[in-house]
């Protein structure tokens, strides 16, 4: 251990963890593997953060591999899972490596392959930032489809498709910035992964996106209610920092037509989502109606409606929401107490938009139609900020949403780096 404390290395791969006792040794055996295979040359570093009470750090610790590794265990910032993340990214400076990625332990699909994907981009120089894309179960990645993956397109036009997957590669150089950055509360928790995706777009750092094949994980659909609102307020925060930076090109992140929506389906529990239903409306029925139209610019009217009929939210609904969203978020100065707020606001229809696209699912039984369910949705909510932008129409693959002159600006090739 005191060797590993005085080590340099030039890559760093971490594994956060929370009760992973029954998946660590699989992911870590994979990432060895990897890292032997296609980074001899480097020194590297496995680093489990882990904040568990199942042994996963004991499981962590006895696994025979090649690569050097450390387990953190005992530090009380280990809390929540963008802690562990910070503490990672801290660690890479004290080692000096240049290149650092995280990978989710409790992937059952994960190859030796993923650290080469993932990091080769930023080793070889050729990009900051490297984000997954994957093919998942069509009822998973819900503040994906519905949230990030949108509201980075409409306000960017970046087509980033997974930008919560958890797994990452980035550079010193991104690590630096990031680490500067003012941190809201709920960054430390799960919303580190959209923490570091909108600095990665908003400051237009080179990003690729790597395809990583099939993610097969333990069900998330349990915890979609306190994840989302952390995401969400984190995002709100985020993109309040980058509404000025209109004069800033994006660079192109373009992924050649991978699938997203594998064959492979598992339905949430149909007892689950009655609850869920159940849930929402009554969040909804607890909220002020005067900070629903404050924030979301929807009347009494259709929140009676709503919670009268118990109808769900539309995809056109949705996107009416999210636009009346970004106004206010152009608008106004944001705190970090506030993006909390506006997130429990905007969480009930969020969760009713995700139950109508779970019906919409069930009409839609080939794979390809449910991918276009997703990309059309945030296609609409870019054409929708567009029109009512004066009108604008706009090249699709040349344009960026400028959100503080809420208007859409045709990109510029070879333009200032962040």
């Amino acid at each position: 251990m005191e060797q590993i404390k005085n080590s340099k290395f030039n890559i760093i791969v971490g594994i956060p963890t929370y009760n992973e006792a029954d998946s660590i040794a699989n992911t870590m055996r994979k990432i060895d593997d990897g890292l032997v295979k296609y980074f001899p040359n480097y020194r590297s570093l496995i680093v489990n953060m882990d904040s568990s009470d199942d042994g996963t750090s004991r499981v962590f610790l006895s696994t025979k591999i090649k690569t050097e590794k450390i387990s953190l265990t005992n530090d009380k910032r280990l809390g929540g899972k963008g802690a562990k993340i910070f503490l990672l990214l801290e660690l890479s400076k004290k080692f000096g490596a240049k290149y650092v990625a995280t990978i989710d332990a409790d992937i059952t699909t994960i190859t030796e392959k993923w650290p080469k994907l993932l990091l080769s981009p930023v080793v070889q120089g050729r990009k900051d930032f490297v984000a997954p894309v994957y093919t998942r179960n069509r009822y998973e990645g819900n503040t994906t489809n519905h949230f990030c993956f949108p509201l980075l397109y409409a306000w960017f036009g970046q087509r980033l498709s997974q930008p919560i997957g958890g797994d990452f590669a980035m550079n010193s150089r991104f690590i630096d910035y990031v680490l500067r950055q003012q941190k809201p509360r709920n960054s430390y928790l799960y919303g580190i992964d959209i923490f570091l995706s909108t600095h990665a777009v908003g400051a237009n750092f080179k990003i690729e996106e790597v395809y990583l094949g099939r993610k097969i994980h333990k069900p998330s659909f349990d915890k979609i209610i306190f994840m989302f609102q952390q995401v969400a307020a984190t995002m709100i925060f985020v993109l309040s920092q980058y509404k000025n930076r209109r004069d800033i090109p994006q660079s192109e992140t373009r992924l050649k037509s991978k699938q997203r929506i594998d064959s492979f389906i598992r339905k949430p529990n149909q007892v689950k989502v009655a609850s869920f239903k159940k849930h929402a409306l009554r969040s909804l029925q607890q909220l002020p109606s005067g900070n629903i139209h404050k924030y979301l610019d929807l009347n009494i009217g259709k929140i009676e409606s709503v919670l009268g009929a118990r109808t769900l939210i539309s995809e056109d609904e949705w996107i009416k929401i999210l636009t009346s969203l970004s106004n206010y978020i152009v608008k106004h100065l944001m705190s970090d107490k506030e993006a909390a707020k506006i997130a429990t606001i905007l969480s009930p229809f969020f969760f009713l938009r995700v139950l109508e696209y779970f019906e919409e699912l069930d009409k839609n039984k080939r794979q390809k139609n449910v991918d276009a369910l997703v990309f059309n949705q945030a296609e609409k909510l870019r054409n929708f900020l567009a029109s009512l932008n004066n009108g604008i129409d706009f090249d699709k693959e040349n344009s960026y949403y400028n959100p503080q002159q809420s208007s859409f600006k045709t990109k510029q090739r070879g333009g200032r780096k962040a």
